[in-house]
């Protein structure tokens, strides 16, 4: 389908304007949580993945993040004890435990507040249905990666 030139650099403003505001004020929101963007995003990632874990390059790969920070992650959420590793070496899988998903809720939680504020004027209707279009923005963005 084509679309209008000056719908899509309207859509690439609005997106580039939200995602430096997201940053921003997830940044000031993790931070008292001891949690970075990067790390905030690898344990959603966790708590999502197989219940055999997987391994770090596949990790990697799924939240857009090298394999030696990807790393340095799992070694902080492993000495919090927030995760299973299994193998060692290449075979090694990692998975989030029940401490890590408790982590994860509190997190969620602490964002609850905030949320609300920032859309507390709308509908539920309203809400479901920019998730879902967030939704099929994230699946056109990991069926196209760069």
């Amino acid at each position: 389908m084509t679309h209008d030139p000056q719908t899509m650099i309207r859509f690439a403003r609005a997106l580039a304007i939200t995602s430096q505001l997201y940053q921003t004020r997830m940044n000031a929101l993790l931070a008292p949580h001891d949690l970075t963007i990067a790390q905030f995003g690898l344990l959603n990632h966790l708590a999502h993945g197989p219940s055999d874990g997987e391994p770090i390059a596949d990790i990697a790969r799924a939240v857009e993040v090298n394999q030696p920070a990807v790393t340095k992650i799992v070694q902080k959420f492993d000495r919090l004890g927030w995760l299973h590793i299994t193998g060692s070496g290449r075979g090694r899988r990692v998975r989030l435990n029940d401490t890590g998903f408790g982590a994860l809720g509190r997190v969620h939680e602490s964002l609850g507040p905030d949320y609300g504020r920032l859309l507390g004027s709308w509908t539920p209707g309203d809400l479901d249905a920019f998730s879902g279009y967030l939704e099929r923005l994230a699946q056109g963005y990991d069926a196209n990666r760069l």
